[in-house]
This record gives C-alpha cells, structure tokens and sequence, in this order.
C-alpha cells in the first residue's frame, strides 16, 4: 500500500500515547484510531487524574518565581505541539545542578527529539 508521508501524524494537535491519544487543544483522551496514522507516540500510558508530585516540585524548586514557572510550563505546551504558532528561541542558562538538563531530559524522554525539532 502507498500512503503520502504527508498524512502521517497529520494532526499537530494529537499526542500519541500507548493506550490511545490526546487532543491538545482540549485534553480529551481518545482510544487509538487508526485512521489518524500517527506513528510518533509517547512512551507514557495516559492515566486520568495521575499526579505528578515529583516533577511539580521540582518546577518549584528550579523556578521559585511562579510567573517564570507559568512560562516554562507553557513553552512546555508549545513544544508538544508539533506546528509552529510562535517562532521562539529558548535559551536556558544557569549554574551547574539547577535542573536545566533534567527538565529538558524529561521532555526528550516524554515527546523525544521532535518537541525540540518540530
């Protein structure tokens, strides 16, 4: 069977996880489709209402300053969208052992490589 790459992971809105998918733009999760032909997946199963204490203590703890902690959670978001809506260079900088690689180890862990290339 041909298929047009094109229409692989067509829909920049949808985080492919391994029990299904997630609509980004309202946090719905859905059961696995096929026809959605995503083939870039999360290597997290979705769980409704799982906490993640750890990580949200250590947004605290990297960035005490809670506007700066908003702002990272939503370049956080922005990365998970595979579709460019905001062209930003992101500059992380700090000491040794304040996070930086932790946190951006996390999200290569969770999105892989394409929340950093789109």
């Amino acid at each position: 069977m041909l298929l047009d790459h094109e229409l692989l992971d067509a829909d920049p809105w949808a985080l492919g996880v391994e029990n299904g998918w997630i609509d980004l733009r309202s946090g719905t999760f859905h059961e696995p489709d096929a026809k959605k032909l995503m083939m870039m997946q999360a290597p997290v199963t979705y769980e409704p209402g799982a906490a993640a204490p750890r990580w949200e203590r250590a947004l605290t703890e990297w960035l005490p300053d809670p506007e700066v902690c908003s702002y990272f959670q939503r370049l956080v978001g922005e990365a998970v969208v595979t579709t460019v809506r905001d062209h930003l260079l992101v500059l992380i900088y700090g000491g040794g052992g304040d996070g930086k690689g932790t946190a951006i180890g996390t999200l290569a862990t969770i999105k892989g490589v394409s929340c950093f290339f789109g």
